[in-house]
C-alpha cells in the first residue's frame, strides 16, 4: 500500500522489504539507532522505575531496543510488533527473563492490545501514514500512569542526501508533535538534536543507507544510473565536506516521553 504524507509517499511494503534485506547488516551499521537507545534510555532511567509488568515494542525490527531495555529494566511481559514476520526469529533473544510474545503486521491496522505499562518505539513513526492518529491510539493502549518513550526524526534527518536527490520522507516538525501529544497526554517532553555522522567518502554513504534499509520511499529503481552517482559523489564532496577529508550525514532524532493521566 503507497499512501502520500506531506511530500512523500510511503510505501510500506517496500520498508518492509529494505529492512528485511538488510536485518544481517542492521545492527552493526546503525550508529545513529545505538545512540538513539541511549538516549531514549536516558529519559526513562530519569522517571526512577525500576520495573514494568506488559511492554509494547512497535517496529521491534532487529530486537535491538527491546534487547537494550530488557537488559536494564525488569520486564514481565513483551509485546513485539513488526510488519514482517521474520522478525519472530530476531526477536528471539530480546528476552532471557520475560514472556515474549508477537504481533505481526501494520501497526496503523492491526490491533495492538490495551492496559500496557509501557509503549516504546524507536525510530518507526516516520513511516506511518498518520502519526498524529497513531499518538492518540498509543494512548489510548496504556494504563492510567503507563508510560510512552519513542524516537522519531525531525525535518533536517538525511538533508545531504535528500538536497541532492530529492528523496526522502516528509517529517513532522517538534511543534506539530507536541501539539498532537497535548491532545492525549497530560504530561510529556519532547527534546531534538542533531547528530552528524562522518563518513569516508559519499559511496560510504550511500552503502551506510542500504545496509540501514533506511530509504524504503516509493520512488521506484534504476535511480542510480552511472552518471547520476558520479554527480552525487562530486556534488556531496563538495558541499558537505569535513576538515579531514571526509563527508558528513546528519541525523535528527526527536526523543518523545509522555505518561498517561
Amino acid at each position: 500500500m503507497v499512501e502520500k504524507r506531506g511530500e512523500q509517499q510511503i510505501d510500506k511494503a517496500r520498508v518492509s522489504a529494505r529492512f528485511r534485506a538488510s536485518a544481517a547488516s542492521y545492527d552493526s551499521c546503525a550508529i545513529a539507532q545505538q545512540y538513539v537507545y541511549e538516549a531514549l534510555g536516558g529519559r526513562l532511567r530519569g522517571l526512577g522505575l525500576q520495573s514494568f509488568g506488559r511492554v509494547l515494542e512497535v517496529g521491534c525490527g532487529t530486537g535491538g531496543f527491546s534487547r537494550y531495555i530488557d537488559e536494564r529494566w525488569q520486564v514481565e511481559h513483551w509485546t513485539l510488533n513488526d510488519l514482517h514476520p521474520a522478525i519472530q526469529e530476531a526477536g528471539r533473544f530480546a528476552s532471557r527473563k520475560a514472556k515474549v510474545s508477537y504481533l505481526i503486521g501494520d501497526a496503523e491496522q492491526i490491533d495492538l492490545g490495551r492496559g500496557y505499562d509501557l509503549i516504546v518505539s524507536a525510530s518507526a513513526l516516520q513511516w506511518f501514514h498518520d502519526p498524529r492518529a497513531f499518538l492518540k491510539g498509543l494512548s489510548e493502549r496504556l494504563r492510567p500512569g503507563g508510560v510512552l518513550l519513542l524516537s522519531t526524526f525531525g525535518v533536517s534527518n538525511l538533508y545531504e542526501f535528500k538536497a541532492l536527490t530529492s528523496r526522502g520522507l516528509s517529517y513532522a516538525e517538534r511543534g506539530e508533535l507536541e501539539t498532537w501529544l497535548a491532545e492525549s497526554f497530560g504530561e510529556y517532553s519532547v527534546e531534538e538534536e542533531l547528530y552528524p555522522l562522518e563518513f569516508t567518502s559519499p559511496r560510504e554513504v550511500l552503502l551506510h543507507l542500504k545496509h540501514t534499509g533506511v530509504t524504503g520511499t516509493a520512488d521506484g529503481g534504476g535511480f542510480w544510473t552511472p552518471s547520476k552517482l558520479r554527480s552525487f559523489v562530486q556534488d556531496y564532496q563538495e558541499r558537505y565536506s569535513t576538515p579531514s577529508g571526509g563527508v558528513h550525514l546528519t541525523y535528527h532524532p526527536i526523543y518523545i516521553l509522555a505518561r498517561k493521566d
